[in-house]
Formats: structure tokens, C-alpha cells, sequence
């Protein structure tokens, strides 16, 4: 930092900050840094800009150097960002103290706001962004020239189908699958190769910990296989034990232990007996269904946000009516944003 610099600590938590200043004088831009390596990032921004309470188009995410990709998934996040706001790279030089959100207020000052812990991985909760403190500099500068990010997946051998669900209109627990499905615009040729088999399904998401999210992901497979014509033979939930529990009253909060959880998995009518595992190995950031034949053809099914984003119940249900949920309970849809579901078909089958 500059010894002329005008700096302040910050003496809040940085959600309250930024509600402070959009209240006044307002924000003209918000730039978030963020580091390079995408595999560790939250696949979801949904949450993270409900929290900020700033529109899409003054947001810019820019990312330390260039992007690192574990896989194509990796890709599709950052795909996913850019459908909402503006996804930029920088070489950022060395710092004690890196800038982690620089802000331009209507008034035309611009702030960074600085800690000394490395850039983060993008994260949905922003209470979670500092672990140290943070100080607030004044600048005459902002990021007025940013290299936008163009996302090539360019995965050999994949083809994507993308479907955006904009409402729920007389959809039900039982045929979100189906919907789905029939909107991905598949090729007859696509059609073809994933019907009529016999199917194994793994569901990953480290969110899943609810009665409705567990119900609703095994309805959802079974949907999408009747869909298509195949047999669901096996299916299985990885999650995290790790997740914030509660002893809530309602179906979609989460239930109280891990070992519950399981159990739900096991006594259900409609889970009956699927396996909830915690996985030793780090689970990936994205929530995806991923199916596979006793052919050896694989696709999967990734939801932005998880399966359990954006809905609920259309009617109020408490944890002991778990009897409740089933195919024909009505979905709402809670948020003005599309759902965006996104089906990946590996053309070449695995041995």
C-alpha cells in the first residue's frame, strides 16, 4: 500500500458494509477478485448475489490470472456466471495485502476493500469471504479496461443440452424429471442411445440434507428414466456430514444429524433403502446426477444450484408429514431467476 493512501479498518461484517453503502451513495460497479482454480469454487451465484442486493450488470468477477480447470464442469460454471454477470481475468501482482472487492460508488469514489489472506475461491456466503481483517483504501483508481473471459469447452467426444426452466407451472415432484427431459432438445440420434438401458445413478451435492431434497432427487431419476424408456437398477446419494444441521420443523430443513439422514435414506417408502454416503475424497463443487449403463454409456445431469434450488413445496409441510411428499406434491418455484439444467452425454462409452 502506498504511504499516502487514505485507509480505515473496516468495523463491521462486510454484508452489513455493503448494504451501507448501496443504501447510500450507492453502487456504480463491484469488482469481486477471486483465484484460478474453478474446481474449488461454489458452482452457484445465486445466493451470493441475493446477499450482495447489487444488479447483475454492475457486478464483475475477475479472476487472478488464468482459469484452471479440473475438468469440463469446471467450464460450465464459469458459463453459468457469465449467463448473470461479467467474468474478466488479471494478472494481479504479488500483494501483502490483495484487493478482494473493489467498489465505485455513485458519487464517483472509488474503494478496496484488502486483507491479508489469499484470494478466495468464490463462495455463496459472503459472511464467510474474510478470515482476517479488513482495510479499506481510498483510490483514484479503478478497473476501467478488464479481458473478458470466453469459456470454450471444447470437450471432444461430449455433447451439452441445456434446458432453462422459467416456471413450474403444473409441475409435481413426479415429473420434474420428465420435464425436463422432454426441454433438453435431444437429437433422435441422443434419444436413441441413452433409452432403454439399465441405469445406475449417483447423486452428488454437499447441500442435500433435507427429507424434500433427498425425496426429490430419487423421484427425479426415476422421472427421468421412465422418460427415456430404462430401468433405474441402483441409485445412491453422496453428501457431506459436515453441513450445518437444525431441528427444524419443516420438510425442507435440514434434518438433525448425519446419521438421521441416513436413516431417512434406508426407512423411506419412496428412498427405500438407498445408500447416503459420505465420501472420503472431496466432493466436486457442482451438484450433478450421473448415470451409467451396464452397457457403459454414461451421461449426467447437472442442476445449477442443486435439485432442491429455487423450489419448495407448494403447501407447508411438517417434518413428521414426510408421508407427504410423493409424486404428486406440487412444486413451487421461489426465485425470478431461470433454473438451468444441464445434461452432458459422453459419446464414447466407458469400459
Amino acid at each position: 500500500l502506498h504511504s499516502q493512501t487514505e485507509l480505515s479498518t473496516l468495523q463491521t461484517d462486510f454484508s452489513t458494509e455493503i448494504k451501507r453503502i448501496s443504501f447510500y451513495p450507492g453502487i456504480k460497479q463491484l469488482n469481486i477478485y477471486l483465484n484460478n482454480q474453478i474446481g474449488n469454487w461454489d458452482d452457484s451465484i445465486h445466493q451470493l448475489l441475493i446477499a450482495l442486493d447489487v444488479s447483475d450488470n454492475k457486478i464483475n468477477f475477475i479472476i487472478d490470472g488464468t482459469p484452471q480447470y479440473e475438468s469440463y464442469h469446471d467450464k460450465v460454471t464459469l458459463l453459468n456466471i457469465q449467463r448473470r454477470c461479467k467474468v474478466a481475468s488479471k494478472e494481479m501482482d504479488e500483494e501483502v495485502a490483495p484487493i478482494h472487492f473493489g467498489v465505485t460508488l455513485e458519487n464517483d469514489l472509488h474503494y478496496n476493500y484488502r486483507s491479508r489472506q489469499s484470494l478466495n475461491a468464490l463462495t455463496s456466503n459472503l459472511n464467510d469471504w474474510f478470515s482476517q481483517d479488513v482495510v479499506i483504501e481510498r483510490t483514484d483508481n479503478s478497473e476501467d479496461s478488464l479481458n473478458e473471459i470466453h469459456v470454450e469447452l471444447g470437450e471432444e467426444n461430449t455433447s451439452l443440452f441445456e434446458f432453462k426452466l422459467h416456471e413450474l407451472n403444473g409441475i409435481n415432484m413426479g415429473s420434474l424429471g420428465a420435464t425436463v427431459v422432454s426441454n433438453l432438445n435431444l437429437t433422435e440420434a441422443v434419444k436413441t442411445m441413452i433409452s432403454h438401458q439399465n441405469y445406475t445413478v449417483t447423486y452428488s451435492d454437499v447441500y442435500n440434507n433435507s427429507a424434500f431434497s433427498m425425496v426429490l432427487s430419487k423421484l427425479f431419476v426415476e422421472s427421468v428414466c421412465k422418460a427415456i424408456n430404462s430401468k433405474l437398477t441402483h441409485y445412491r446419494v453422496l453428501t457431506s456430514d459436515m453441513q450445518t444441521r437444525s431441528n427444524g420443523r419443516y420438510i425442507t430443513d435440514p434434518i438433525l444429524s448425519f446419521s438421521e439422514l441416513q436413516e431417512f435414506g434406508e426407512t423411506n417408502d419412496i428412498m427405500n433403502g438407498t445408500p447416503v454416503i459420505c465420501p472420503d475424497e472431496r466432493l466436486p463443487h457442482y451438484r450433478i446426477f450421473e448415470f451409467k449403463s451396464e452397457s457403459g454409456l454414461s451421461f449426467s445431469i447437472r442442476i445449477d444450484g442443486g435439485i432442491h434450488h429455487g423450489i419448495r413445496p407448494k403447501n407447508r409441510i411438517y417434518f413428521e408429514q414426510d408421508d407427504l411428499l410423493n409424486s404428486e406434491t406440487e412444486l413451487l418455484k421461489m426465485v425470478d431467476y431461470e433454473l438451468i439444467y444441464t445434461l452432458s452425454l459422453n459419446d464414447i462409452a466407458a469400459p
